[in-house]
């Protein structure tokens, strides 16, 4: 299980980047534009929302 739960981050973590690049080429610059970070990862962010989604249809929520 634990290997299961390294794969599927390792794969979420490389999509986020792939996502994150594609995302910074495609949004048009602004100098009223903030790039503040949030204090996760988006690849932890879609961990956690996973998570959720699991318990909620196991019924565990």
């Amino acid at each position: 299980m634990k290997k299961c739960i390294i794969t599927v981050y390792y794969l979420i973590d490389n999509f986020c980047k792939i996502y994150q690049e594609w995302e910074r080429k495609r949004l048009i610059s602004s100098s009223n534009q903030r790039n503040k970070d949030g204090k996760l990862y988006l690849a932890e962010l879609l961990m956690a929302e996973k998570d959720i989604i699991t318990k909620v249809c196991k019924g565990n929520i």
